[in-house]
């Protein structure tokens, strides 16, 4: 199955692709907001890459649909369902926390929000924070960048979301009901005091 995977939830774009049974990552890290979001240039990466590559080709698209940037992942749905119309093939979204903790079952995904909130993931719901002060000192966490506030935390790859929603689409894991960004349907976060 050939699947294209997507997270523009960061400054940082990633995509991976799994294509031909062989995965192939990109990293786009472009400082320039308005040069960011220029697909001519990740699509012309991912064909020097991968010559053969067409998006006629890929069985499943899937992307990032947050926690995260809003503007990401509405920019990632938008592009996503292009190419259904185009392709008429369809697409799923993921959970950010959920591909964070794919494959580390004993530790909690936590991703630190502009305002200093977090989101993490505890017993499979999905829970909003507005301070460090409501966290579990005795859990474990994972996360793709450093979180000064909390001190039990591995750092993992900062494309591993996009790489792990290939791996989630190739083994069937649950997606999100709804295929539109989180921050467009009626959130499921819990807002603990503190």
């Amino acid at each position: 199955m050939n699947i294209f995977a997507i997270d523009l939830t960061t400054d940082k774009h990633f995509i991976s692709i799994k294509y031909d049974g062989v995965v192939t990552d990109f990293i786009f890290d472009e400082s320039d907001r308005y040069k960011r979001n220029d697909w001519s240039k990740k699509i012309n990466d991912i064909q020097t890459s991968l010559p053969d590559f067409s998006f006629f080709k890929v069985d499943l698209f899937a992307y990032a649909a947050g926690p995260g940037s809003y503007t990401g992942a509405r920019l990632a749905y938008t592009f996503l369902s292009t190419l259904k119309l185009i392709t008429k093939k369809d697409f799923l979204a993921y959970s950010n926390l959920t591909a964070l903790a794919w494959g580390k079952s004993d530790k909690v995904p936590v991703i630190k929000g502009n305002k200093n909130d977090f989101y993490y993931l505890k017993n499979n719901k999905e829970i909003y924070a507005a301070n460090i002060n409501t966290f579990d000192e005795k859990l474990s966490f994972v996360s793709t960048e450093p979180i000064s506030e909390i001190e039990n935390l591995e750092i993992l790859p900062d494309n591993i979301i996009a790489k792990n929603i290939v791996d989630m689409v190739s083994e069937g894991a649950n997606h999100l009901t709804s295929n539109q960004p989180n921050y467009i349907k009626e959130l499921q976060y819990r807002k603990l005091n503190g």
